[in-house]
């Protein structure tokens, strides 16, 4: 697990998860935990591995990064910055948008090949699909109030491969419109870093090392956002949420 004792190496380590194309491949992803999970595990966190490459083979993000490239680099996250090995984390990892962006992919298939207690943890970290029957009438809102109301009720487990996902999104966030970037810290300050909290019982270092790399992120996206009422806006909404 990192220090937080070296911030420059945090820093390096932090920088190793943006623009990944060119230099992470499956060889190199799966080199990590040859040693440390069963093969029974490593056949099926391969499996999981090309499912993901699949159902986003076609999609690109904002930056024209190959969207595959974000679900890797979640996994990677969680086994270089924690030393988690475990399929009960980087499989939701690895397939945490697969229902959002594939209705196809559905829950009773994804039980099936990965067992229950997995299945429950990518369902919980995975936003409602609009196109889903089951929301048929919903806003856009709606959804995303049900989604973050569902993951404050999570597994500490669910909470965690969510963050890695969260962290990613930051270190990311700069390419992406001024608008967008203010949506998303704010949602984060909101949102994500309670859930910081939430699981520094249960996963105290790991609270910490994402307390430092959020706050690293944000200031990172600060340096390029020169609106001081937004920021303004941020430290009010962090005093507020500090009461609770």
């Amino acid at each position: 697990m990192v220090s937080l004792n070296n911030p420059a190496k945090i820093r390096q380590i932090l920088e190793s998860f943006v623009n990944t194309k060119g230099k992470e491949s499956r060889g190199s992803y799966l080199a990590r935990f040859k040693t440390k999970i069963s093969k029974e595990d490593l056949e099926r966190r391969e499996l999981a591995y090309d499912m993901a490459k699949d159902i986003h083979r076609d999609q690109v993000r904002e930056s024209g990064e190959r969207y595959f490239e974000h679900v890797r680099t979640v996994s990677v996250i969680a086994v270089d910055l924690f030393d988690i090995y475990s399929n009960d984390i980087h499989i939701p990892c690895l397939l945490h948008d697969s229902k959002e962006d594939r209705l196809i992919m559905s829950g009773r298939f994804l039980q099936f090949v990965f067992g229950a207690k997995i299945f429950k943890i990518i369902e919980l970290v995975t936003k409602p699909n609009p196109a889903d029957p089951l929301f048929k009438g919903r806003s856009k809102k709606e959804l995303l109030d049900l989604y973050h109301k569902n993951l404050l009720k999570s597994s500490n487990k669910a909470k965690l491969v969510k963050l890695c996902d969260r962290l990613h999104n930051l270190l990311t966030l700069g390419e992406c419109p001024p608008e967008k970037q203010k949506r998303k810290i704010m949602e984060t300050v909101i949102h994500y870093e309670p859930m910081i909290q939430m699981i520094s019982k249960h996963y105290p270092k790991e609270a910490k090392i994402f307390s430092a790399t959020f706050k690293e992120a944000i200031e990172k996206l600060r340096e390029g956002l020169n609106d001081k009422d937004f920021w303004q806006m941020i430290e009010a909404q962090r005093a507020y949420g500090s009461k609770w």
